[in-house]
């Protein structure tokens, strides 16, 4: 079943002008039947488990590590802290490098320690 918007989109293969696309908005309920039909990327790519790897695993990438700690895992293991200053943690973070730079590796290893902290 389509919801309205598709059904719009189906029917107008042109690009849409500024007046057909004013009245357009994503619902909460057209996010909820999307989640039903779709697999999400960290499934995809093989972030459903808690991963394996460890600090020793990624190699000189200290002053990253360190930044990515108190980006990720502080906010979730002391909020109280960052609550103390007015700030809330980051959504989240974009790491962005040249493939083989360790981006994978580093997003293993603060899955982990995000869901350790989370737990504690």
């Amino acid at each position: 079943m389509h919801s309205p918007i598709a059904r719009f989109l189906h029917s107008h293969l042109d690009p849409l002008t500024p007046a057909q696309l004013a009245p357009l908005c994503i619902t909460a309920a057209d996010f909820e039947l999307a989640l039903k039909e779709i697999q999400p990327s960290a499934q995809r790519e093989g972030f459903a488990t808690v991963p394996d790897v460890t600090w020793s695993d990624i190699g000189a990438l200290h002053g990253t590590r360190s930044e990515l700690h108190m980006a990720v895992v502080q906010p979730i293991r002391r909020p109280e802290l960052f609550r103390a200053v007015g700030i809330d943690g980051p959504p989240g973070v974009l790491l962005w490098e040249p493939p083989g730079c360790g981006k994978t590796l580093l997003a293993k290893q603060l899955r982990m320690r995000a869901k350790r902290a989370s737990s504690a």
